[in-house]
């Protein structure tokens, strides 16, 4: 399987959040587009041995419809990269699951890149 980027495709790396929380939050994203790459942990990990990010990417020119998300038992941080168009898929996607905060983006030419702080819906 190719992971190489295309306009459809938005990079998810999750931070500073347990393993749990990180696969609610991918669980979420695969029901409402395929994974392109399967989740892993990446990084030297933290003192309780979880890694410091998580990663897949997501292909939303194939959209599963509505979403639910599972439960979080904290906050999440969430860096989505890709084209404009689907980034926003992507971030609509975590909202309709959990309280999404934006906590700041840069944008290219055509490709933007936002961080949000994902908690659960009260």
């Amino acid at each position: 399987m190719s992971t190489e980027q295309r306009p459809t495709h938005v990079s998810v790396q999750l931070t500073d959040c347990a393993r749990d929380d990180a696969q609610a939050v991918f669980a979420a994203l695969g029901r409402a587009f395929p994974l392109v790459v399967e989740p892993a942990g990446h990084g030297p990990g933290a003192a309780d041995g979880r890694p410091t990010v998580w990663s897949t990417t997501v292909d939303v020119a194939r959209s599963g419809g509505h979403v639910d998300g599972g439960p979080l038992e904290g906050a999440v941080i969430a860096d989505l990269s890709g084209g404009y168009q689907a980034v926003g898929k992507v971030r609509e996607a975590l909202e309709e699951c959990f309280h999404a905060e934006d906590k700041g983006s840069a944008s290219g030419d055509q490709e933007m890149e936002i961080r949000l702080r994902i908690t659960p819906r009260d």
